[in-house]
């Protein structure tokens, strides 16, 4: 429903999926445009989010291993992820697009 909804919203990008490949959508992923701001509007309408996706390399144990990724830092900065909980019904996920689609 993530999919359909949020197709062609301004600043934000969806992510492309295989359809051979198989996934358990506990998360939405996206990449978003100014994703402080967007944050701030998703917990102000108190929606699931997660913003903590970040690179192995990034800890210091395995910082030796570090190396400039460019494409890796953009995703890194616009990542966000919605939860796709199996207790959200249609009418919540329906509502999250709506506030989605306002802007941010």
């Amino acid at each position: 429903m993530f999919n359909k909804g949020l197709k062609k919203v301004d600043g934000l990008t969806q992510l492309k999926y295989k359809s051979s490949k198989s996934s358990s959508w506990w998360m939405y992923n996206f990449l978003i445009d100014r994703r402080k701001d967007f944050a701030k509007m998703l917990i102000k309408n108190h929606i699931s989010f997660s913003a903590v996706n970040t690179r192995i390399d990034k800890n210091p144990i395995f910082q030796k291993y570090s190396s400039h990724l460019e494409m890796q830092n953009l995703f890194e900065k616009k990542q966000i992820s919605l939860s796709t909980d199996p207790s959200q019904n249609l009418d919540k996920v329906d509502k999250i697009i709506n506030i989605i689609r306002k802007g941010w």
